[in-house]
């Protein structure tokens, strides 16, 4: 399959003289300036139509800046993901599937001599952004839009100074937590927000899978806890009317209801953690609260299949940076600012989507120096499909939170295998950043 794309052929006007030029004047003409050439990029923007009208309305300044013509064509994720080709020359798309393209050979790595020009400024980026979202086995293969950090948000009522630190605070003040329903697979993220928390922060990174044999870990002591705690809140929030709703979102995607302004705050920690080498629970000393990432985002790659490599290669450069990425990433509902020079910027975001307060919170999410990162590993959105209908069976009473998870587990394993168990721990280590770093 092949997304289809419309493309624009160049009419070219070709003339030939009867008589030969002299030799003289043929050199004097070839040692002028030769214009050049007029290149027409193919730009492919998947799940992300605000970001794919911002693009289109850059053609003018593109044209003027590189003599060259930009199409943007739109595909969703199915069609995305389902196309054995892309027929683009740069494509945009949500960064979960980094390594899905890598897996088929469908995008470059970023040339080195855009990393390491002074006007990229590889150094203003954020922590995270710089060193685990761009990153990809050792390479770089995409460049960021920004990656924003899922957080917890109530309409009309700011939480940056009394929300919870912990879950236990959260439980006391009978709030309830349901996840948007922007928010792709949206009880599976719910869930393993939860999870996630019950991991020591040292184990967080690796914890869906077994690095070496992808043996699944999903359902582990942690996870059944909070499934088991999950069903608990909903049970109540159905039951007390007067239970504050929070909702989970990521950062910029989150919709003031009633006319509403929306604040947002930080995952609460949990109160224990789970010491997989001992098998039992004890105290979580750690105040920070978990970082997540990778459930939003977007990022740029240049396709193996451009003919027109070094012109797709100055165009990445030219959106990756500056007042144009700025405002770019600014139209996007799934991004959020991932630069330094852009914290004071950063409400702008935010204002575009009726949330008030945040920006504080995302920017120190943002400049931590661990987080979980949902694996980019080919067929992620299928392992979250298989945790998303376990966790509803579960909270529709038809399994408990073991068996719900043992099913979940199993549809992983048959996932794995049906992708290549070895090859699917071949993309889990790079996600992971394991081996060398070459950049």
């Amino acid at each position: 399959m092949r997304i289809p794309i419309l493309f624009f052929p160049l009419a070219l006007s070709l003339t030939c003289g009867c008589q030969k030029e002299p030799a003289e004047k043929r050199l004097q003409s070839d040692s002028l300036p030769q214009p050049r050439a007029a290149v027409t990029l193919t730009v492919l923007v998947v799940d992300d139509s605000k970001l794919a009208a911002g693009l289109t309305g850059l053609r003018g300044e593109w044209a003027e800046r590189s003599r060259g013509q930009l199409v943007v064509v739109e595909a969703t994720s199915t069609e995305f993901v389902a196309a054995e080709e892309l027929s683009a020359d740069l494509v945009i798309y949500p960064s979960r599937y980094v390594g899905t393209l890598v897996a088929r050979d469908s995008v470059r790595p970023v040339s080195r001599s855009i990393l390491s020009n002074d006007a990229f400024a590889r150094a203003d980026l954020l922590p995270l952004v710089r060193n685990r979202v761009m990153p990809y086995g050792g390479k770089i293969y995409a460049l960021s839009l920004g990656e924003p950090p899922l957080m917890l948000a109530r309409p009309g009522a700011d939480l940056s100074e009394k929300f919870p630190l912990s879950w236990s605070q959260f439980d006391e003040q009978r709030f309830a937590l349901i996840a948007s329903k922007q928010i792709e697979h949206a009880a599976a993220v719910e869930f393993l927000v939860l999870a996630i928390g019950y991991v020591n922060q040292a184990n967080r990174s690796a914890i869906l899978f077994d690095p070496e044999t992808m043996q699944p870990r999903i359902d582990s002591p942690p996870f059944v806890r909070a499934l088991a705690e999950m069903i608990k809140r909903r049970k109540r929030a159905s039951a007390d009317q007067t239970t504050r709703i929070l909702v989970l979102p990521p950062a910029v995607t989150v919709q003031a209801e009633h006319g509403q302004s929306m604040h947002l705050g930080l995952i609460p920690v949990a109160d224990e953690v789970y010491d997989y080498v001992r098998e039992s629970w004890e105290p979580n000393e750690s105040l920070n609260s978990p970082v997540m990432l990778g459930f939003s985002g977007r990022v740029m790659s240049v396709t193996r299949t451009s003919r027109n490599a070094a012109s797709a290669f100055k165009l990445l450069e030219w959106l990756s940076h500056g007042e144009i990425a700025t405002k770019l990433s600014q139209l996007s509902d799934g991004t959020v600012w991932f630069r330094a020079s852009q914290i004071m910027q950063s409400p702008d975001w935010l204002s575009r989507r009726g949330i008030e307060k945040g920006a504080a919170a995302i920017t120190r999410q943002l400049l931590a120096e661990n987080c979980f990162h949902l694996p980019r590993i080919p067929a992620i959105d299928k392992y979250l499909q298989a945790v998303d209908a376990a966790v509803v069976q579960a909270l529709a009473g038809e399994l408990a939170p073991t068996q719900a998870l043992e099913s979940a587990a199993e549809q992983w394993e048959a996932i794995t295998t049906d992708q290549n168990r070895n090859a699917q721990a071949a993309a889990y280590r790079k996600h992971l950043g394991y081996g060398e770093f070459a950049y």
